[in-house]
Formats: C-alpha cells, structure tokens, sequence
C-alpha cells in the first residue's frame, strides 16, 4: 500500500493541487479548475452554545448526536498559554470538512480500506489596529490505500480542488453578523457595528 500526500490548500492564494508519491517523491501541480457541487443535504441553519461557568471553564454545546459538548477548562493554566482555542477550533473546523469530504468521495467511489490522515496549520498577522488575524490555513491530507485505486484517487484530487463546505465557504468569505443582549432585558438587541 502506497501513501500519497493530497492538495495543499491555502486560503487567500491562487490555489494548486499538489501531489506527491511518497515512494517516488515525485510531484504532480495541477491548476484550480471549477468544480459542480454536490453530496448530502445540509441543515440551511446550525446552532453552536457557548456557555462560561466561572472564570476558566467555557462550554460549547455542539447541538450534535455525533459530538459531545466541548469543555475548555483553562484552570491552573497560566495566561499566556491560554491563547490559539479558536484558532485550533477553526482549524479542526477545516480539517475535518476537508478530510471527511475527500474520504466520502473515494468511499463514494468505491474505494476499500482507505486510510487518511491530516494536519491543519495556520499562520497569523496583525493588522492595521494590532489586531490578530488568521492570514492563511494551510491542509495537508495524506492518504493510504491501495495501487488499484490510484485512478480514484487521481478523479478525486480533481473533485477537492475547489475545498470542502469549510474551505471553500472561508474563501468566499462569510457575513458575520454580532449581536449583545443583556439577559435581565433579552429584548434589547445592541446590533455590534464596525
């Protein structure tokens, strides 16, 4: 069983697909073509909880069978290592999309005893007024299965050139719409404006 390492996605550049046989090192460029969307029905609306108990212990309540509640408890944790939960939960957020995507796809396909792995890195940068910011995401996947299924495999790099629901939805950029209510008067809505 061979391994092949899949696309290199980077959010904010003109993407291209590279893949390389981990036996061979040999690299392969494909340029970002468009692609025709499909797959399983999705929610039009998923609702996410965040709930803070105290002063360390922050609880999301995914809403989901498959996922329990995420707990981060940062108790005894100094405040400097406290920083990256949401850079990491976006990143794990991409991640799995991409992943999960490719994998159903080569399923889809046919494709037996796949194995996949990945790894999900950002890189920051402040902006004008010093705020942090996530520049780029950068997805490596690799893939093992078996040489038989290497024409799949090559149908599928082409399918993911154009990301997943998460990739390519950061690309796109999203409309995030802010809002505070005070909870002893939940009517009163003080629209966040920037």
């Amino acid at each position: 069983m061979r391994k092949y390492l899949l696309p290199v996605i980077q959010s904010g550049e003109k993407r291209s697909l590279l893949l390389q046989d981990q036996l061979s090192h040999q690299e392969i460029f494909v340029d970002h073509p468009s692609m025709k969307r499909g797959g399983r029905k999705m929610d039009p609306e998923i609702v996410v909880e965040y709930e803070r108990d105290g002063e360390t212990s922050h609880c999301l309540n995914w809403g989901s069978k498959a996922m329990p509640n995420l707990r981060i408890d940062y108790t005894g944790i100094p405040l400097p290592e406290r920083g990256g939960t949401a850079n990491r939960l976006l990143c794990a957020s991409a991640l799995y999309c991409y992943a999960s995507t490719l994998a159903a796809a080569m399923t889809a396909r046919g494709v037996k005893n796949l194995g996949v792995k990945g790894k999900a890195t950002s890189e920051t940068i402040k902006d004008e007024f010093q705020r942090t910011k996530i520049n780029k995401i950068k997805i490596e996947v690799t893939v093992s299965l078996e040489d038989k299924y290497l024409p799949v495999l090559d149908k599928c790099k082409k399918i993911m050139e154009r990301g997943c629901f998460v990739t390519f939805s950061l690309e796109s950029g999203i409309t995030v719409e802010h809002s505070i209510r005070n909870s002893s008067n939940p009517n009163l809505t003080s629209p966040t404006e920037y």
